[in-house]
């Protein structure tokens, strides 16, 4: 049963966790607890979900617009509300996605489908709702595949980063030596300079370690390979463990004025991709959100053709087009500080994949390692 990108979401500060899940028979499972209604936000093709709630007669109660970015609906309308309806429209305005939902005292089981003909498919779906869990079946009564969060394992993130096949993945477990073992496969890194191993990890609900980066020309080198000139994504989780004085690099690929890039962050902490200093005319790509000292964050740097996107938190924060220069075979990328320039911080889970990742694998990343939850399907 293959997934599609569908996200994930804990709603705050409600007891029950929710869950969508996107299967190839177009089966998804949401469990709510009364009052707290939410949809996940799909890559629908860069298109939008949106949410209604009706009364026992049909009548609209309310309706909410979703967008892309994943949104937790509360309504007082909830209490009168007999039967919901979710639809996803792509970006020309068609509709992809919908489905109708079972209540059953505090629980609404929705059901979902991204089929051509999208009502039909959850038609003679039904739903029994035991507690807060949901059970589907078809019209025949056999039991459909029902989806929803549960407690990560120790490496259910491990695991979730392995099946979209990085390039390279450091998990940076090491207490000592110089090399990073490479959990994808043989493209150890080595470790450099004046570094701290053995530093409490970035996952929640998993018992990992992170290395801590505060001295200049230190961090973890990685064999000279040639993912940067085409599609790629470079991902990580990194804490900021002080103000920075001046730009910060987290990685850099770069031969000084000749080729390369960096990608870092300014002295306000906001995100920043920039080549003039390896060689380029591009304008710089800068994010909006200043990295939080003393908090993990999910941060992506992703290419494809001439486009650069930068990623936190599971979030696009800008995009641009860069045209730094192609390395050389002989070039290596560092992930810390390089060039006589600081990186003031601490770095777990570096991956580099060979493709652009799409918005929702990003966004499923950070959500699995920052929730301490795993999407399980059964």
């Amino acid at each position: 049963m293959a997934q599609t990108a569908w996200r994930v979401r804990r709603v705050i500060g409600a007891a029950t966790l929710i869950a969508i899940c996107s299967c190839d028979d177009g089966v998804r499972v949401d469990v709510c607890p009364r009052g707290h209604l939410a949809a996940l936000a799909a890559s629908l093709e860069g298109g939008e979900l949106e949410l209604m709630l009706h009364d026992e007669a049909g009548a609209e109660l309310a309706r909410q617009p979703l967008g892309r970015s994943g949104k937790t609906f509360s309504s007082d309308a909830w209490d009168r509300t007999e039967s919901i309806e979710v639809v996803g429209r792509d970006a020309t305005g068609t509709t992809r996605a919908s489905g109708a939902s079972s209540i059953t005292g505090d629980v609404a089981c929705v059901c979902l489908s991204r089929l051509e003909d999208a009502a039909a498919a959850c038609a003679n779906v039904s739903c029994v709702a035991t507690g807060d869990a949901c059970s589907f079946f078809d019209a025949a009564g056999t039991a459909l595949p029902a989806c929803r969060l549960e407690a990560a394992t120790q490496g259910s993130y491990r695991d979730l980063v392995l099946s979209a096949h990085p390039l390279i993945y450091y998990r940076l477990e090491e207490t000592s030596g110089t090399v990073a073992l490479d959990a994808a496969g043989a493209n150890n890194g080595n470790y450099h300079g004046t570094i701290n191993l053995g530093r409490s990890g970035a996952l929640v609900g998993e018992t990992s370690s992170a290395l801590e980066v505060t001295a200049i020309d230190s961090g973890v080198t990685m064999p000279p390979m040639q993912p940067w000139s085409s599609d790629f994504t470079a991902e990580l989780w990194f804490q900021r463990v002080e103000e920075p004085a001046t730009d910060n690099v987290i990685l850099i690929r770069e031969q000084h004025m000749v080729r390369g890039f960096r990608f870092g962050f300014g002295t306000n902490g906001v995100l920043r991709f920039w080549c003039t200093e390896s060689g380029c005319t591009s304008s710089d790509i800068i994010g909006l959100t200043p990295l939080a000292v003393g908090t993990w964050h999910h941060v992506a740097l992703w290419r494809q053709g001439s486009e650069i996107r930068i990623y936190l938190d599971g979030e696009q924060e800008a995009a641009g087009t860069a045209g730094y220069i192609a390395q050389l075979a002989s070039d290596q990328a560092s992930w810390g500080s390089s060039q006589g320039r600081p990186s003031q911080g601490r770095f777990d889970e570096l991956a580099v994949y060979l493709r652009a990742l799409s918005p929702g694998e990003i966004a499923a990343h950070y959500e699995a390692g920052a929730s301490g939850m795993t999407l399980v399907c059964r």
